[in-house]
């Protein structure tokens, strides 16, 4: 009891100190973020694009060559590249290749030389993508003219079927970008639009990143806990006793409920499979045993999403008249995917008390199966 009474007095402290927090964004505005209000949450595809304009020398930032420069210089001496033209470089997005598939970000010089930048968010990586990146590179720029820069929001490696026996550099979010656009801001001096989007897209990477609470509020917490002799067991005792994680997969498994009581209730079979990854689960409900899987993706991470996985003898035409049937929810342009939907509430790394909202979960579940059966006349 005493343990209990305790854990309560530490999180009623901390609970005290995050108020404050809350009252500190409000009064001084730090919560508008206008990426945030356009739904750019883990969309690699999105900061692809927004990373992409400020490398770019032609890009409408209009500082030419600095940024992409200052990004050189941030890599430091683990940039392998020897003279580099940013000056004369060119930036392009979701670049074809012949048969290794699309680069998300390829960066050029006059020189024949190229910067390969893979941007992962939440997704695995595609079979042996990094690999097929390399086998590119050999043979359009050769050896120590180009180098593979594996992107992540917090610099792991790329997975062992991908990345083994290729030669990459990690790189994050949390610091590598991070650092880099706080350096250019200082580039972007009289260009006050500019300066404001860099400062914006920097806040809301520290969102991404569980970087965005107040540094002086941080450290408040730790000078709490350390001076009190009571909180700090009671911290000890949450954490020695897995207490955290044990709420974690206990809200894990009441979302997967959520997901097959919505199934169930329109007479669908709702398999869950432990073995997609260690953050995500898949559901995966036969709806169309000719033509088409469908499939539920939850991310623990906090995405939820809904497509339709095309099956071989399934027209063209069909694939037409499906987006158009659905053109309400977001087409999202997955590579293996018709149509794909995400839940509209949970995003920028959600808390693990927003996915506690179990309700939400079996509502928004419901409402795009029960789109599907409508539209689609779903036997």
């Amino acid at each position: 009891m005493d343990n209990i009474d305790s854990v309560i007095s530490l999180l009623n402290h901390v609970d005290i100190i995050n108020r404050k927090n809350a009252e500190i964004l409000d009064a001084t505005g730090e919560r508008f973020n206008i990426f945030r209000a356009c739904g750019v949450h883990h969309y690699e595809t999105q900061h692809s694009a927004i990373i992409a304009e400020f490398l770019n020398p032609q890009g409408s930032h209009g500082l030419k060559h600095k940024f992409l420069e200052c990004f050189v210089d941030t890599l430091g001496e683990n940039f392998d590249i020897k003279n580099f033209n940013c000056e004369k470089a060119s930036v392009k997005i979701e670049h074809k290749t012949e048969n290794e598939g699309r680069l998300d970000i390829l960066i050029k010089d006059n020189q024949n030389k190229a910067i390969i930048i893979e941007n992962k968010f939440y997704h695995n990586d595609e079979s042996e993508q990094l690999k097929r990146y390399y086998k590119y590179a050999e043979r359009v720029y050769k050896k120590g003219n180009y180098q593979i820069l594996y992107l992540t929001l917090d610099g792991k490696k790329a997975s062992t079927q991908s990345g083994d026996g290729v030669q990459y550099l990690q790189i994050s979010h949390r610091e590598t970008i991070i650092n880099w656009l706080e350096k250019c801001i200082s580039f972007a001096g009289r260009h006050d639009i500019v300066r404001n989007t860099i400062i914006q897209y920097i806040n809301h990477l520290k969102t991404l990143t569980n970087q965005d609470m107040n540094a002086k509020n941080k450290e408040e917490i730790v000078d709490l806990i350390v001076g009190n002799k009571q909180l700090l067991e009671s911290l000890e005792y949450v954490t020695n006793n897995n207490i955290f994680n044990e709420c974690s997969l206990k809200i894990q498994k009441n979302i997967e409920g959520a997901i097959k009581n919505a199934s169930k209730e329109l007479g669908l079979i709702c398999i869950i499979d432990e073995g997609f990854g260690d953050k995500v689960n898949e559901t995966s409900a036969k709806l169309f045993k000719e033509k088409w899987d469908f499939h539920i993706l939850f991310h623990w991470d906090g995405v939820l999403l809904f497509g339709l996985d095309k099956n071989e003898k399934c027209a063209e035409e069909t694939v037409v008249k499906i987006r158009e049937l659905l053109s309400d929810f977001n087409d999202l342009g997955y590579e293996n995917w018709i149509f794909v939907s995400e839940v509209g509430e949970w995003n920028d790394n959600p808390s693990l008390a927003d996915k506690s909202d179990f309700k939400f979960v079996y509502e928004r579940t419901k409402e795009v199966l029960e789109a599907l059966n409508e539209r689609y006349f779903i036997q």
